[in-house]
């Protein structure tokens, strides 16, 4: 017997107070999975200043989990996000992740390569 995760009482509070049910979806990230995120701060530490959709299609991610994973490396400062033409959002790394790159992942990928 399979059961809905959103059964009726949740419905009906939800509606109390407002929320659909797309509001209600997973939107965050719940747990970081730090050899994403060396895989991402690698890809732009090499190719700097690209296009949202290419760096996700590189990584091997799915567009809208490398979305969440680019909203928190945003909101800590290791990515910063470039205007080009007026609507071409270009993303690359900020100081911040230059930083991270180069004292934790860079004796990693010299090490993977041996």
């Amino acid at each position: 017997m399979r059961y809905d995760t959103v059964n009726e009482k949740t419905f009906s509070v939800c509606n109390k107070i407002g929320m659909s049910r797309l509001e209600t979806s997973k939107k965050e990230l719940t747990r970081i999975n730090w050899k994403i995120v060396r895989r991402i701060v690698t890809f732009l530490h090499y190719n700097n200043r690209m296009k949202k959709t290419n760096i996700a299609m590189r990584c091997a991610m799915s567009y809208d989990r490398f979305i969440r994973y680019l909203d928190w490396m945003r909101s800590i400062d290791l990515v910063k996000k470039e205007l080009d033409g007026g609507r071409v959002e270009l993303i690359s790394l900020s100081e911040k992740g230059i930083d991270l790159y180069q004292s934790n992942f860079k004796d990693m990928v010299n090490l993977s390569s041996n």
